[in-house]
């Protein structure tokens, strides 16, 4: 079996365990010797730096951290990309309901109604409250 490289980034300590076969449990994460806070995992490939080089512990920190994020989903150009489109689906969807010359069937009202709030409310996620949206 192979282990897994921890490490403890306020200490600057690395700690090698077995592979954890359930990954992202906080419980099987190891504490940390010098502190006894969570240690945590990295990637396979990342070398751990010596405990005297600073600014290759803060480069290490901020790539586990961005690695982090992408594994959950969190992309702040994706985001912003999904928060513009929301917007224009609600702009379109407004506009639709309101349109004097040619107004929907009322079933058709019905649905687009039902599609608005649901972008609005997925655009509140975002921070745009729903009076701004529409």
């Amino acid at each position: 079996m192979s282990n897994t490289h921890y490490v403890c980034f306020p200490c600057r300590t690395a700690v090698k365990r077995a592979k954890s076969w359930c990954r992202g449990d906080e419980e099987r994460a190891p504490r940390c010797p010098h502190c006894g806070g969570a240690c945590t995992e990295l990637d396979y490939r990342a070398p751990v730096p010596p405990k005297n080089k600073g600014k290759a512990w803060s480069a290490l920190f901020a790539r586990t951290l961005a690695e982090q994020r992408r594994r959950n989903g969190y992309d702040p150009a994706e985001l912003a990309a999904r928060k513009h489109q929301l917007e224009r689906e609600a702009a379109a969807l407004s506009a639709q309901l309101n349109d004097a010359k040619n107004p929907p069937h009322p079933d058709h009202a019905k649905q687009i109604r039902r599609e608005l709030r649901r972008v609005q409310n997925a655009l509140v996620w975002y921070g745009v409250q729903p009076d701004e949206a529409a």
